[in-house]
């Protein structure tokens, strides 16, 4: 991840607890260059969609654990840490509307009916952005080795991309294929168990640590309460890291139970970083690459333990922990009645 050393111009009502000196995002081990330096006290939006909860608000350190998180979520990674398999380079390039958290703006992954590898289908792979050759000025040779292409190579899901050897390992395993249809289940094809392809957009995680507070008790008996004909079923997961199912309730599948877990299978999933919890790439297709000047290898659990004893995937819970739930905004009259039907039919 990049440390960043500037934040730009703050807003002026914030004017008033902009720190002294330049801060500085204590970034994590994957990009091998983690500062020292304790956790910046820096302006934030304080209040709107992405601030922090009130308590978080008032109080300096608190805010400053979730001020470098919320650096942390927005930062990007690189080679060679990035990858092999990925789909985005950073926390905010899924999560950022209306604001850092928020949700995707666009379609952010790709899922397979078929695919016996739940998980998404990485759209991106670095043997893939590795195809820019050889770099010329005015038929002078400036980076002989060439330079990694930009932004991210060509997409899997592009008809008409030449794979890279990743991608051809990423459609076979998957089943995708840009010729399968999107998935109707009002379809023949679908009632048939035909293979097709769901796009999804990422999940808000604004106030995701008031859910991730409450009790799995507290969870089980609101669904037990809800009427029949909207009655879901509580969904029970052993996190990785615990021996102790709980009450999922994040992900689009309800996989995870707590935000650090959340965290951990993102960034492995989503941007291919390993890190404690989860350690194992997600494939070594790209091992042994060395085009360009950029050795592509297995550089181990990329997101490390630092000496506070925290990570990457720490930090991108301390920040998601700490968010507000998105602000009630002043309501139309079809809002209004709106908000009355959804507690009628039993959403509420």
């Amino acid at each position: 991840m990049k440390t960043q050393t500037a934040l730009g111009i703050a807003v002026l009502t914030l004017c008033a607890i902009v720190a002294a000196t330049t801060p500085k995002a204590q970034a994590g081990p994957a990009n091998r260059r983690a500062s020292s330096e304790p956790p910046p006290n820096y302006p934030i939006n304080l209040d709107g969609f992405g601030a922090p909860l009130p308590a978080v608000a008032s109080s300096i350190p608190d805010l400053s654990t979730f001020a470098t998180g919320q650096l942390n979520f927005k930062e990007i990674e690189e080679l060679p840490q990035l990858g092999p398999l990925f789909n985005g380079t950073t926390c905010t390039g899924c999560h950022s509307q209306p604001a850092t958290g928020g949700g995707g703006l666009f379609i952010n992954e790709i899922r397979v009916r078929n695919n016996t590898d739940p998980g998404p289908v990485h759209i991106f792979a670095v043997d893939n952005m590795l195809r820019n050759g050889a770099q010329l000025q005015g038929g002078t040779p400036i980076f002989a080795s060439g330079v990694h292409a930009e932004p991210l190579g060509c997409q899997i899901t592009v008809p008409g991309c030449q794979l890279s050897a990743c991608q051809q390992e990423e459609a076979t395993k998957t089943t995708f294929n840009t010729d399968l249809p999107t998935c109707d289940p009002t379809s023949t094809n679908f009632a048939s168990g035909s293979d097709c392809v769901a796009g999804r957009a990422a999940l808000a995680t604004l106030g995701d640590g008031l859910v991730e507070a409450v009790s799995d008790e507290a969870l089980i008996q609101l669904a037990q309460n809800e009427p029949q004909s909207v009655r879901g079923t509580v969904k029970m997961v052993t996190e990785n890291f615990l021996h102790t199912a709980h009450v999922g309730r994040f992900g689009w599948k309800d996989d995870h139970a707590f935000l650090r877990a959340f965290s951990g299978d993102a960034y492995l999933n989503e941007m291919g970083i390993t890190n404690p919890d989860n350690p194992t790439d997600t494939s070594d297709c790209a091992i042994g690459v060395t085009q360009y000047g950029i050795t592509l290898e297995d550089t181990g659990i990329e997101d490390q333990t630092g000496p506070d004893g925290r990570a990457d995937i720490d930090r991108f819970t301390d920040f998601m922990r700490a968010l507000a739930p998105p602000p009630t905004i002043p309501q139309n009259w079809t809002a209004t009645r709106g908000k009355a039907l959804f507690s009628e039919v039993g959403c509420a």
